[in-house]
């Protein structure tokens, strides 16, 4: 009996012992061993995918952005394109009547002066005097958007003998037909040294006025010089 029970102990030791020698590296994981290799192959072959698709993607998002900007700037560049281009139509008649009236650019009192000449001939105008104050730049309010213009101005005031006051009407729409000013004031005089003779003047005006000009800040203000001071001889009619 004793040796049937160490027979059957030492048959049971041996079946626990081979049990525990058992290994999962050793006997199983060969016969998987390719397969997770592939598994894990394939798994890093599809993160670097996600990753480089995320990366394109994150490429192509930003050039569409961009070009999305682009895009808009240039629709908005068009935009005020065409709102210039309906300001020049809507103002290209005043902008070239402001021209002939030499508003725009240096101030040319010679051709000032040629102005009164012509205005005075053409209404018939006694005797007339001038005299021009140096040029100045003008305040202009801060609401009014001047960019890189100055608003200029020279003072004139303009000294004539008249039969009527209608002659300095006349006078005054002729020059303003040639020449863009602002009058500040006129002051009419009875002429004393005048009598009842027929066409000798029965007035004195005396006017001041403002030649005005514009043009580019810090620019050449004046291009052509003229005396300050110079009588006009009468207009035959």
């Amino acid at each position: 009996m004793a040796t049937n029970n160490q027979a059957t102990n030492k048959t049971a030791a041996g079946v626990t012992g081979a049990a525990r020698e058992h290994s999962f590296l050793r006997d199983d994981f060969p016969s998987i061993q390719r397969a997770t290799l592939t598994f894990a192959l394939c798994a890093v072959i599809g993160i670097a995918l996600v990753i480089s698709t995320q990366t394109m993607l994150d490429k192509q998002l930003d050039m569409f952005n961009r070009a999305q900007a682009l895009q808009n700037s240039s629709k908005e560049q068009y935009r005020q394109a065409e709102n210039e281009k309906r300001q020049i139509l809507d103002y290209q008649a005043r902008y070239l009547q402001l021209t002939t009236q030499q508003f725009v650019g240096p101030e040319l009192r010679l051709n000032w002066i040629e102005a009164i000449q012509a205005t005075q001939k053409a209404a018939a105008l006694q005797p007339l005097d001038y005299e021009i104050a140096p040029q100045q730049t003008f305040l202009v309010d801060p609401s009014i958007d001047m960019g890189t213009l100055e608003l200029r101005g020279s003072k004139m005031t303009v000294t004539m003998n008249l039969l009527h006051e209608m002659e300095l009407f006349r006078f005054l729409n002729g020059l303003q037909a040639r020449q863009l000013f602002d009058l500040q004031s006129c002051d009419l005089k009875r002429n004393d040294s005048s009598n009842a003779e027929h066409l000798v003047p029965l007035l004195v005006a005396e006017c001041s006025l403002v030649w005005i000009t514009t043009g580019k800040a810090g620019g050449d203000a004046t291009e052509t010089p003229a005396p300050d001071n110079v009588p006009l001889p009468a207009a035959r009619p």
